[in-house]
């Protein structure tokens, strides 16, 4: 099989608003490969709207993945008052700032045995109110097991919010602006 472009055959604008001319692409032997019409031409490179519908998803999807870094930004403000309200050392700091991308990991590496148990809308949803308890049970923690638990927790979620979302908002969008959203 062989390919080739011929780009004195591509026609010019006049030419492609006409339905009556026909272009032909001619591989190296000189053999017609094939035959469209104009028409079919325009139908070809004339892109699709997607429905309105399409962004307010990809939206919704995209703003789930801005929970790893909201909550990363939150916490390096808070820091230095949790570690001075609860008197604690700098290793418990660190460990308190570094699980949520520990916990996020392995939310990520479980995500797709999650997905194929749970459908991606559902693995979605459940990421999202993961995240939400996580870190409603970080702003009421008592003590650091307490935010250290909770923290994770809220790793766990984002990590599979994460790897859910991008392929959730593939799956929603139409073929020909998949790689758009």
């Amino acid at each position: 099989m062989s390919a080739s472009v011929n780009f004195d055959m591509v026609p010019s604008r006049e030419e492609a608003s006409s339905s009556i001319d026909e272009m032909k692409e001619i591989d190296l032997s000189g053999e017609a490969v094939c035959e469209s019409t104009s028409l079919e031409i325009e139908k070809v490179t004339k892109k699709r709207r997607p429905v309105p519908y399409v962004y307010v998803v990809a939206g919704i999807a995209a703003l789930n993945s801005a929970n790893l870094g909201f909550d990363i930004g939150v916490m390096s403000g808070a820091a230095e008052f949790i570690q001075d309200d609860w008197n604690l050392t700098d290793t418990q700091l660190s460990i308190l700032i570094g699980i949520l991308n520990a916990s996020a990991i392995f939310g990520a590496a479980l995500a797709h045995y999650i997905i194929d148990v749970l459908g991606r809308r559902a693995t979605f949803g459940i990421s999202c109110i993961i995240f939400i308890f996580g870190v409603s049970g970080m702003a009421l923690a008592l003590n650091f097991a307490m935010i250290l638990t909770f923290r994770i927790i809220t790793g766990f979620g984002v990590g599979v919010g994460l790897s859910v979302d991008p392929v959730f908002i593939s799956e929603v969008a139409p073929a020909d602006i998949r790689g758009e959203l």
